[in-house]
């Protein structure tokens, strides 16, 4: 109680850094898809797996857009993520651009998320029209 927490982040010659109490440590890279990095507290042992696994978290974050959203609404709102994440959100925030995979990871779970919508809705169409049954009396 009454203890005060000081922290820093900005860019510094040697990449984003984060200065905690006065100990800073740069060459950061965060991006959108080590959210899950957050909240889970583990390091990938291999940069390979945490491309894969940044690529994932992203698929399934943005796979209830894909399947909520009409499919001109999907499409719409994923050229502007993934120029939002690719080009806008480095200058916005402390995070690094997205790279490819987890751009293409993006893509895939709001792909996903319509092709589950489309399995699992109702076939909507035209009604059928009423049969129609004629008697001739001769």
């Amino acid at each position: 109680p009454g203890d005060t927490l000081q922290l820093a982040s900005f860019r510094g010659r040697d990449g984003r850094c984060i200065d905690a109490q006065g100990t800073r440590t740069c060459g950061l890279e965060f991006t959108p898809g080590s959210g899950w990095q957050l909240l889970s507290g583990m390091r990938p042992e291999s940069q390979g797996g945490g491309v894969l696994l940044n690529a994932a978290w992203l698929a399934i974050l943005l796979l209830p857009v894909g399947f909520l959203a009409r499919p001109r609404t999907a499409l719409v709102l994923l050229l502007a993520m993934i120029w939002y994440i690719a080009i806008r959100l480095p200058v916005d925030t402390i995070l690094a651009a997205a790279p490819w995979p987890e751009i293409v990871g993006s893509v895939a779970g709001v792909a996903a998320g319509l092709a589950i919508r489309r399995l699992v809705a109702p076939r909507s169409g035209p009604p059928a029209a009423p049969a129609v049954e004629e008697t001739v009396a001769i």
